[in-house]
């Protein structure tokens, strides 16, 4: 149904539901899904350049890092103000363990992107990636690479504090 006003560029509609006209109802594939999930047909998914990608791990590997910087910000915090209060030794090395775990998710966030990326633009060199990026994927792989290794280097950085300053005073 077209609504009047709205995508009548002749008869049938425009844009998808043309396209649909155009090749018949009985031809169109349709995906079950999530609301969100169903883009109409394998046509509308190649226009829009989704095909083949895992959207839950594209945005692992875009914000990942990130979210892997702030927790261990956050949870590094809460344990040595625990630590200092209650006079508990092992905090040092409970915040060693915490940047390790929080430095290989923010890793692997990163090696998330750049196969996300990669995948994108298979014969894209390195040197020119950050001057031509190809389409909103390769832009986004890019960023969450160069976000994942931000994040690496501060979870780094706040670690490398302790052995310089002591933790409760």
């Amino acid at each position: 149904m077209a609504y009047p006003g709205y995508g009548e560029r002749d008869s049938r509609g425009g844009g998808a539901a043309r396209r649909a006209a155009d090749r018949g109802a009985e031809e169109r594939p349709r995906d079950g899904g999530a609301a969100g999930a169903n883009l109409g047909d394998r046509e509308d998914a190649s226009l829009l350049g989704t095909q083949g990608v895992d959207v839950r791990l594209f945005l692992f590997g875009l914000l990942g890092g990130m979210f892997a910087w702030a927790a261990h910000f956050g949870a590094s915090y809460v344990l040595v103000a625990l630590g200092c209060t209650t006079g508990w030794g092992g905090t040092e090395p409970a915040v060693w363990g915490l940047t390790l775990l929080f430095g290989g998710v923010a890793a692997a966030a990163g090696w998330v992107a750049y196969r996300a990326w990669r995948r994108v633009n298979p014969e894209h060199d390195w040197d020119r990636a950050l001057s031509e990026p190809r389409g909103w994927q390769g832009f986004l792989g890019m960023t969450g690479i160069l976000l994942s290794a931000t994040s690496v280097l501060a979870i780094v950085l706040e670690a490398l504090s302790m052995p310089f300053l002591p933790l409760c005073q």
